[in-house]
């Protein structure tokens, strides 16, 4: 009677578990598509600046091919509402503010918005004007090396 018990339950959550998709990923290259500060939205450098957020926890800063920036850390909480993205934690130095920012993520689009350095997390994604709030959005890539 148990094993009959057991194939049934096991049949019945089955497909719930093949329908489940994977949750979306943060990791990987992501390249600036747009910026809006201060209710205005400025197009992307040439060439284009792009983030890589890596599993070991820290994220690198590219323009081309060359790294911009000094490795910092990362700490995202896809469980948050909205999902919440930390910038500047450890390795980066004391000299590097924390940047509290929450997060979007669209198959292959990642919309952040960030309070500035040391400034509250906001709630919405918006960067109206007069609001201290970053709106960046960007589109996943494939790494350049």
């Amino acid at each position: 009677m148990i094993p009959l018990f057991l194939a049934t339950a096991l049949g019945v959550g089955a497909p719930a578990l093949r329908n489940s998709a994977p949750p979306p990923e943060i990791y990987g290259e992501w390249q600036f598509e747009a910026f809006v500060e201060n209710g205005v939205e400025s197009p992307a450098a040439t060439p284009p600046h792009r983030y890589r957020f890596n599993k070991d926890g820290t994220w690198q800063v590219f323009q081309g091919d060359e790294e911009t920036a000094d490795r910092r850390g990362f700490k995202f909480d896809p469980k948050a509402d909205p999902s919440a993205l930390d910038f500047n934690t450890p390795p980066a130095g004391t000299d590097s503010p924390i940047v509290r920012a929450i997060y979007r993520l669209d198959r292959d689009s990642l919309t952040i918005c960030s309070g500035g350095p040391e400034g509250v997390r906001p709630t919405v994604f918006e960067a109206p004007a007069g609001s201290k709030n970053h709106l960046i959005r960007l589109r996943r890539v494939k790494p350049k090396d």
